[in-house]
């Protein structure tokens, strides 16, 4: 169930909203003041805001501002019985997401907040799967919870700050590039190349020009 959060004082707005979301998975939860309405924002998560422009206390912008401040990417659609064009510039200026006159048409109104929600699940989507990406990377992508293997993430973290040289003993499959990889994705380098070059396939002449360049 897809939850919206609607602000505005007038009941039947309420009752209106009820009837077009009703036989469809989206819910909403009624705030008759824009106070009410940042409180509920704060305390719940929501998949799209509506709010009314003229409220008591604290108005739409209010509202718009409040949201904004801490998600620049829900969408929040603005409602107006009384809004011209001036009011619908400012609200898209100050990050609304769209702006409807009232009385609106149901069908249209419903078309509007479902491509919005759309739009939010693909973006929450995308960001779930970019942070997901990301845990893997670096000491993220080392799986163990010992006391050797904790010691051994301090250390990745703390050398990856530095620029000097490091070396990594081990026996062979002990994951030695896994380490080095890390150690390369958790320092400020993170988005240069990272070359693994196994030394054990070259010989040292040759091994000398890969690591440190060719002179003639």
């Amino acid at each position: 169930m897809r939850k919206v959060l609607l602000a505005d004082d007038n009941p039947s707005i309420h009752q209106l909203v009820g009837d077009i979301f009703r036989n469809t998975d989206i819910s909403f939860q009624g705030c008759f003041s824009g106070k009410e309405a940042i409180d509920a924002f704060a305390s719940e998560d929501f998949e799209c805001i509506i709010s009314d422009v003229s409220m008591p206390e604290v108005d739409g912008y209010g509202v718009l501002s409040e949201i904004r401040a801490v998600n620049s990417l829900i969408p929040i659609i603005m409602i107006t019985g009384v809004g011209g064009i001036d009011d619908a510039v400012r609200a898209i200026n100050q990050g609304a997401s769209d702006f409807i006159v009232k009385p609106f048409n149901p069908e249209e109104f419903l078309l509007k907040i479902e491509n919005h929600l759309k739009i939010y699940s693909l973006i929450r989507e995308n960001e779930r799967l970019r942070n997901g990406s990301k845990s893997l990377r670096g000491c993220g992508a080392i799986i163990g919870k010992s006391a050797p293997v904790r010691k051994m993430i301090s250390q990745i973290k703390q050398v990856a700050r530095s620029n000097a040289s490091i070396m990594i003993l081990g026996e062979s499959g002990t994951g030695k590039e896994l380490v080095a990889r890390s150690i390369h994705e958790e320092s400020d380098r993170s988005d240069k190349p990272f070359v693994a070059v196994d030394c054990s396939t070259l010989s040292e002449s040759i091994m000398e020009s890969e690591l440190f360049g060719h002179s003639t």
